[in-house]
C-alpha cells in the first residue's frame, strides 16, 4: 500500500514545535521538540480537517532539553 504524504498545518497551537511524528493504527504520533514537557502526543483529523489531541502520554524519568 502506498501512502500519500500530506501537508499538516493546522496543528492544535500548543504544538507549535512538533516533532518526529509517525502514523499508527489511525493516529499520528509524536512529540514536541526539547525545551517542552516529556510527552507523547496522539492527534486525531476532526470531520472539518483540523487536528485535535486525542491522547498525551507523560515519558516517566525523562528529561527534553535542547542540546
Amino acid at each position: 500500500m502506498l501512502y500519500n504524504p500530506q501537508l499538516i498545518n493546522n496543528l492544535p497551537s500548543s504544538l507549535d514545535e512538533w516533532s518526529g511524528m509517525v502514523y499508527w493504527d489511525g493516529l499520528f504520533w509524536g512529540h514536541n521538540d526539547g525545551g517542552n514537557g516529556a510527552y507523547l502526543y496522539a492527534l486525531r483529523r476532526t470531520k472539518i480537517g483540523n487536528y485535535t489531541i486525542d491522547d498525551a502520554l507523560q515519558i516517566e524519568d525523562f528529561l527534553n532539553k535542547l542540546h
